[in-house]
């Protein structure tokens, strides 16, 4: 028995990209944030690898679109010409129509990933901003010790001579107990392992990016925080 049945076409798809998950509500904050580190390090110098990777391969796929887009659609229309009796013209409105939509579609989600990172950005802007105030600040008072130390033998040298030169004898030089003493280097030195320790963990802090997570400073207090918050509230309210 002779079978008449039309033949079938192949899957017919109109969907090209996946769909934006990052940013969207029900998605996984950590979704989220692993999706927009790998973002950053893609678009930024932080990993050449994986930029030249992706460059190669935005590059390939639009080679390939370039060839390959008039015949895969006129394929695709004349499958369904020959399987269902659909004009090629109406099938190739249909189609553009549905990348238009998916298109549209796209830009929507981008928006809403967009106010997202606004909305986390407000709440994180203020602490990273502080971390960088008391950087800045930690960072200087680090300068200043580190040269103290490295100065202290001349400068000690230095004082002891201007001493003697007053005439006092070796002896009273001793129980002067001429400036930068051994114990004032010491502290110096304790100091500024306090210093480096805490730059470390803004450093840190501040690397977290898109996270910014506090408990990353264990405990460490950022004085400028309050003030960064109340200009951060301004600002938000003249907008």
């Amino acid at each position: 028995m002779q079978d008449n049945a039309k033949p079938q076409a192949a899957a017919f798809s109109t969907t090209v990209f996946m769909p934006v998950l990052a940013g969207q509500p029900g998605t996984d904050i950590e979704m989220t944030y692993r999706m927009e580190e790998i973002a950053i390090a893609a678009n930024g110098a932080s990993n050449p690898a994986l930029r030249t990777a992706l460059d190669r391969l935005e590059h390939a796929f639009m080679q390939l679109s370039a060839a390959a887009c008039r015949n895969h659609f006129l394929q695709l229309a004349m499958e369904r010409e020959v399987c269902e009796g659909k004009p090629i013209e109406a099938t190739l409105d249909e189609l553009n129509a549905a990348i238009a939509a998916e298109l549209a579609q796209f830009n929507a989600c981008m928006k809403t990933w967009d106010e997202d990172r606004k909305r986390r950005s407000q709440q994180t802007t203020p602490a990273l901003l502080a971390a960088y105030d008391l950087m800045e600040d930690l960072s200087q008072k680090l300068n200043r010790l580190t040269k103290k130390v490295q100065s202290a033998e001349s400068d000690r040298r230095e004082n002891q001579e201007r001493y003697r030169a007053a005439g006092l004898s070796k002896q009273q030089l001793e129980q002067l107990k001429v400036e930068p003493t051994v114990e004032q280097v010491e502290d110096w030195r304790f100091e500024i392992k306090g210093l480096e320790t805490k730059l470390r963990l803004l450093r840190s802090f501040i690397a977290d990016a898109p996270r910014w997570r506090m408990e990353m400073l264990q405990g460490l207090k950022l004085p400028t925080l309050a003030a960064r918050q109340m200009a951060q509230v301004s600002s938000t309210s003249r907008v």
